[in-house]
């Protein structure tokens, strides 16, 4: 049984006639008339009745162009279904995301616009900071991840700049921090400082660090958290000071005083980050899209 008998079988049924078929198909008569006299034979039924004005369905055949029908909308739909997934709009995307990035418009606007134009394809979003990300996309656990200070020298990533974050220093709101503020890094020596360990996320880590001596600050560190929120949260509490994203201001926390040193002027590159090898259509839907974003902002 061919497919092809089957959309000739299909076409006779619709239009009652052996010829009207035959020119839909662009075919000559006798030759479909052939197709369908083997797929009968196959079948071990007849199909039709061949009447003056036409053919009409027997018993075998009604029932039979039912199946015939589903099977080959069944077809169309996986056909287009292979078509959505070439070009990127049907399959899933894994997304990297860090608590305080969603806090970003930039952020929010390059997802719900993937989500207008891409709506059957199905996006899980992992809340992780930038180090850990690096090492989900690298072992294809993510398709791309918004972060900050992918590794530069590493050929197996790619990336695209969204934005540039300020850092702020972030206190809590009591007397001996708010009387006399600090101005400069160095102001911060012997303080109560809290911190994300190296292993979390290395090349942020180093990235600051390097920076910090480079203005003579030393940090004591007192307390460690595993991303910037519970670094906040430890502020919060009265525990030191924390060196955050700007956007962690957004969150409005009454007890917490966001200060700008002088010295403090690195800024965190935001960006889109993917494997280089990564073919996915979806992932390079995505890329494209942000590439639109950005070029818009």
């Amino acid at each position: 049984m061919e497919l092809r008998q089957l959309r000739y079988f299909a076409s006779v049924a619709r239009e009652g006639s052996i010829n009207k078929a035959a020119r839909s198909h662009g075919l000559a008569q006798p030759a479909l008339t052939k197709q369908l006299q083997r797929l009968e034979e196959e079948l071990g039924v007849t199909l039709f009745e061949r009447q003056p004005r036409g053919m009409t369905l027997t018993a075998a055949g009604t029932q039979f162009l039912q199946d015939v029908t589903r099977a080959l909308d069944d077809l169309e739909a996986a056909r287009q279904r292979a078509v959505d997934a070439a070009v990127g709009r049907l399959g899933h995307l894994a997304i990297g995301l860090t608590i305080l990035h969603q806090l970003l418009p930039a952020v929010a606007e390059i997802l719900r616009r993937f989500r207008q134009q891409s709506p059957d394809v199905s996006v899980s979003v992992r809340q992780v900071i930038s180090g850990p990300q690096i090492d989900l996309i690298r072992a294809g656990e993510l398709d791309a991840g918004f972060l900050y200070f992918r590794p530069a020298d590493d050929p197996a990533f790619d990336g695209l700049l969204i934005s540039t974050q300020q850092l702020a220093l972030a206190v809590p709101d009591e007397p001996q921090w708010t009387d006399n503020p600090p101005r400069r890094l160095a102001d911060l020596n012997g303080r109560d400082f809290l911190w994300i360990p190296r292993q979390v996320t290395a090349y942020y880590h180093d990235r600051l660090i390097a920076h910090f001596h480079g203005a003579g600050f030393m940090p004591k560190v007192v307390m460690e958290g595993t991303d910037n929120n519970s670094l906040l949260t430890l502020v919060t509490a009265g525990m030191g000071c924390a060196i955050l994203p700007e956007q962690a201001a957004a969150q409005d926390i009454p007890s917490v005083k966001f200060l700008k040193l002088d010295d403090l002027d690195l800024r965190l590159p935001l960006e889109l980050v993917w494997r280089r090898d990564n073919r996915s259509p979806i992932t390079q839907r995505l890329i494209e899209l942000t590439r639109q974003c950005v070029a818009e902002a």
